[in-house]
């Protein structure tokens, strides 16, 4: 057998179906001999033409083997190194071979992390400034969670575009401090501090209610992405767009005069189109797996807030995903 240097045209893995079973690859050695282990369960020969280590000497099968690959391209070929049989390359044509192709899509499940960020100004110029610092000062923006599904659609070797659905929770926090003051001889004992006991005049006393509200909306995202391959990283920078779904408010609220009121009336069941851009940063796994992590952006321009809210109100979201995704 001959010692020769390998050449290598191009690598691309191949998959041989018959009864659904994967085969061997082929070695091709450019103008020279090609080296290969082919299974028992090959259609086209019997097992103990490739069993031994003695070169095959019947040359009619090797013009039957050779003229059967005859269509398979120099570039379709997986560098191997079995030992078992080599013969020269004459021709390739009608072998049953059917060549992988590179992964087309992408799903990746993922969840997230996010923060609000809201300005709230007055409507058809009203004077609500001291409504709006009323709002402002007893309303505090909590953290924002995110789940969802995205699905990838590879449009070249770096493009790719995506969509998915998504869930995504905004919390608040109202906090309401009353004061009440009260003569001291006309409180009931067990309201009276033990060190004021028996002493006259008035006492001051602060009652604070808080209340969580929630906003969760249901969104369809759809990106653009340009994949960038570093030595172990891969980045993906992406613009798009997030259509909204829904919207459900729900929670209480200080209305103009103070007091509490349901919110779900004075906000939108659909805040309308925002616009997205953020980078993914992915790290491979084997199998085909990615875990990744993306801090991303999302404006909306348009007002959340229904039309019997005094309240112009829009929301911008500062967010960070971490997911997992397989290519298929």
């Amino acid at each position: 057998m001959k010692n020769n240097e390998t050449k290598v045209f191009n690598s691309l893995e191949l998959e041989v179906s018959n009864n659904n079973s994967k085969r061997s690859a082929f070695t091709i050695q450019k103008n020279e001999v090609l080296e290969t282990t082919v299974p028992s369960e090959y259609p086209i020969f019997e097992e103990s033409n490739f069993a031994t280590n003695t070169k095959v000497d019947n040359k009619r099968k090797q013009e039957q083997f050779v003229d059967s690959i005859e269509s398979l391209p120099l570039s379709a070929i997986v560098i191997e190194t079995p030992t078992n049989f080599d013969f020269e390359i004459k021709n390739l044509n009608r072998l049953p071979i059917s060549i992988k192709k590179s992964n087309q899509f992408s799903l990746s499940l993922f969840s997230g992390i996010g923060y609000q960020v809201r300005s709230l100004n007055s409507k058809n110029d009203l004077n609500n400034q001291d409504y709006i610092n009323l709002r402002n000062k007893n309303e505090t923006v909590l953290e924002s969670i995110i789940v969802g599904i995205d699905i990838d659609k590879k449009l070249t070797d770096r493009w790719y575009l995506g969509t998915g659905i998504e869930m995504v929770m905004h919390s608040e926090k109202l906090r309401i401090s009353e004061s009440q003051i009260g003569h001291i001889d006309n409180l009931k004992p067990e309201d009276i501090p033990d060190n004021l006991i028996g002493q006259r005049g008035f006492l001051i006393k602060e009652n604070i209610s808080e209340f969580y509200n929630q906003y969760r909306l249901l969104n369809a995202p759809v990106k653009l992405g340009y994949l960038i391959r570093l030595k172990k990283l891969r980045l993906i920078p992406e613009v798009g767009f997030v259509f909204n779904i829904s919207q459900t408010s729900k929670g209480d609220i200080q209305n103009r005069e103070g007091l509490t009121t349901d919110l779900a009336p004075l906000y939108k069941t659909n805040i309308g189109l925002s616009y997205r851009g953020g980078c993914k940063f992915l790290a491979p796994l084997k199998n085909g797996f990615i875990v990744y992590t993306k801090p991303s952006f999302e404006y909306n321009p348009n007002n959340i807030a229904s039309e019997d809210n005094s309240i112009f109100q829009k929301r911008s979201f500062f967010r960070m995903d971490f997911g997992l995704s397989r290519s298929f």
